[in-house]
């Protein structure tokens, strides 16, 4: 198997005064790549470590008690005046406008089966100007406006009560962590039903705020994957057309990598809306999916591993590197550790 073409990571020592990071997430200053941090102690700070830029910018309140398995979660615009810090696994988040350090949003996700999905949110563009997608409920997903918490998908919210048939636009899902597509215009949602299964399901930002506030319920783009053994695990979008999921298998089907075409999808008796097609499945690793944009790369315990999702083939791998996060827009991959950051870029990408 050859080894990684182009550049091995580059490494960048942690800056003075940024202590342990906690979480990291791409933004843009300007025309730069850079990284938002979070510390593990609540400091927010902005750092471009290929030119030496690190400033700290506001501090957050300590994370959600309870449970053991919550986790601090860092999101942000792509324009980078927006951070959202949510707790995966808990129910509760904040919206802070960098520009200003002043919260805008407080988040309630909703405390029934929260423990076992990340805090669904995402941030997106529409109409040139940064929105927020974030769950109000198990079963609801809203837009608002990260700069005044306007909402911008108003609706009643549909209750189904002891056995009666369920209303119109009722949606019995859980609704678990969110990817946007490269182009911007798609959610993936990767949530599950019972009992319990995993259910990825895709539909169109556009249309959901251009024309239909019931889209991400039942609206006509809205297409589904059944079922899954499990969720929150693998997953990415390679490209706008193809979604690398992991497969955990079970007694009679083994692991593997299925790759999802949401744009072709047809009835199933088995969803309530339309089904996405598998376009192949392989035998592949578990752990992070990311994309170059081509091809699916993977970090797993110890390398970071490239497929080749039509042909269901590993192409390279970069040893001793396994990335945490990626970039949005240069998809450069970054590896923590105590002291310092390893990053990566693609081959044919620049930083």
């Amino acid at each position: 198997m050859p080894q990684v073409e182009g550049p091995a990571p580059v490494e960048s020592a942690i800056p003075d005064g940024m202590g342990p990071v906690a979480d990291m997430a791409g933004i843009m200053v300007g025309d730069v790549p850079a990284w938002l941090v979070l510390g593990e102690d609540g400091v927010l700070s902005r750092w471009a470590p290929g030119r030496s830029v690190f400033q700290r910018l506001t501090a957050i309140p300590p994370a959600e008690s309870g449970s053991d398995k919550i986790r601090r979660r860092l999101h942000a615009s792509l324009c980078g005046r927006f951070a959202a810090v949510v707790d995966d696994y808990g129910t509760t988040g904040t919206v802070i406008d960098l520009s200003t350090g002043r919260t805008t949003m407080t988040l309630d996700g909703g405390d029934y089966c929260e423990h076992v999905v990340p805090f669904a949110l995402a941030f997106a563009e529409h109409d040139g100007s940064p929105v927020l997608i974030h769950r109000t409920r198990w079963n609801r997903l809203d837009v608002s406006d990260p700069a005044t918490g306007r909402l911008l998908t108003e609706r009643e919210t549909p209750e189904r009560r002891n056995h009666e048939d369920e209303p119109p636009h009722y949606l019995d899902y859980f609704h678990g962590a969110l990817y946007l597509s490269p182009d911007g215009n798609q959610i993936c949602d990767d949530g599950w039903i019972w009992q319990p299964f995993g259910m990825p399901t895709v539909w169109s930002l556009t249309a959901w705020l251009d024309d239909n506030v019931w889209e991400s319920e039942d609206g006509p783009s809205r297409a589904e994957y059944p079922f899954l053994e499990e969720w929150d695990r693998g997953i990415a979008w390679v490209t706008s057309n193809r979604i690398a999921v992991q497969d955990v298998g079970d007694r009679e089907h083994p692991p593997c990598i299925r790759v999802l075409d949401p744009t072709a999808a047809g009835p199933s008796p088995y969803v309530t809306s339309m089904a996405m097609l598998t376009v192949t499945t392989f035998p592949g690793p578990g752990g992070r999916y990311f994309s170059d944009g081509n091809l699916l790369l993977v970090s797993g315990e110890t390398e970071l591993e490239a497929w080749n999702i039509e042909q269901g083939i590993k192409t390279y791998t970069v040893p001793r590197f396994t990335p945490i996060r990626q970039h949005p827009h240069s998809l450069e991959l970054v590896e923590i550790n105590t002291d310092a950051m390893r990053r990566w870029v693609p081959p044919g990408r620049t930083r």
